[in-house]
């Protein structure tokens, strides 16, 4: 009769363990890490921050000369130009973004 009521109670502890891991199981985001390219803007003398103007260069920074890495990471679904930057779009879930300096310069 014990044998039996211990049994009972390991059957019984593992069943709600089983259907309580299983209700908190959520679905799997498809997360993704892009990186953010940098540009420098070098802006004429009498250029009012204008980086669609006249008297703007614009140049990409190789990864070579880079400080660092700039990097945005989560449940993205688009991303696409805005006003000339880079713009992601995020539906829902977290966003993280971070900075990771090169210590190699």
């Amino acid at each position: 009769m014990k044998k039996s009521k211990s049994v009972k109670s390991i059957v019984s502890v593992v069943l709600i363990s089983l259907i309580l891991s299983l209700g908190t199981a959520g679905v799997q985001a498809d997360v993704r890490t892009e990186s953010i390219p940098g540009n420098v803007y070098i802006l004429d003398e009498k250029n009012s921050y204008d980086i669609e103007g006249e008297g703007v260069t614009k140049a990409a920074i190789s990864s070579s000369s880079a400080l660092g890495k700039l990097s945005i990471s989560g449940e993205l679904k688009k991303t696409s130009l805005k006003n000339g930057f880079d713009a992601f779009v995020v539906d829902s879930g977290n966003v993280s973004i971070s900075y990771g300096r090169n210590t190699r310069r």
